[in-house]
């Protein structure tokens, strides 16, 4: 069943046979894990400074399509829209048919939103921890230096510069050092 023939049922009659949904209840170890990866790539966003935090809207879409998805027999077509989706959703969500798909999937369920919510701390101490601040803060500042051939640069062009001062110069020069240890 697609996503739109499931929006029909829930607005025509409100009844889902479970049956038609060949509804599971356990997927592999391995599917879980791409699942959780995938959902929390979805549901963790950025600010301006680095730091991970949780859309829970995203959250609570990303959670029940992958359900839909992965322990129903929904398929979600390249023509449907997102809105055909969220408004599926909230059909099951408003009629508890929702709850009922989870109450029926059991423990199983349990396991992988424990699963997301492990990583989504991992990956949030990862990112906002004072260690992380700080490396992300040193490596910006690693990126501004100057690398080697930069540097060799550099230090070839010093005495050339140094070649071209004139000696009416020099007193000019210690003026303007003695005004930097001034300040």
């Amino acid at each position: 069943m697609n996503i739109k023939e499931l929006k029909e049922k829930l607005q025509n009659d409100g009844f889902i046979d479970f049956g038609e949904l060949h509804i599971k209840t356990y997927l592999p170890l391995i599917h879980k894990k791409i699942l959780v990866d995938n959902i929390c790539t979805d549901l963790i966003e950025y600010d301006e400074n680095g730091l991970a935090f949780v859309n829970e809207i995203q959250k609570k879409i990303s959670i029940s399509v992958a359900v839909l998805i992965n322990f129903c027999d929904i398929e979600i077509l390249e023509e449907d829209n997102m809105d055909d989706v969220i408004e599926t959703l909230d059909l099951l969500f408003e009629t508890g048919k929702y709850s009922e798909i989870e109450e029926y999937i059991g423990n199983d369920l349990d396991e992988l939103k424990l699963a997301i919510e492990t990583e989504i701390e991992n990956i949030k101490l990862r990112n906002n921890s004072l260690e992380s601040i700080v490396a992300k803060g040193l490596n910006k500042i690693i990126n501004t230096l100057p690398n080697d051939k930069q540097i060799k640069k550099l230090i070839a062009e010093i005495p050339k510069q140094i070649n071209k001062i004139k000696p009416e110069q020099l007193g000019l020069i210690k003026d303007m050092v003695k005004q930097q240890n001034i300040k």
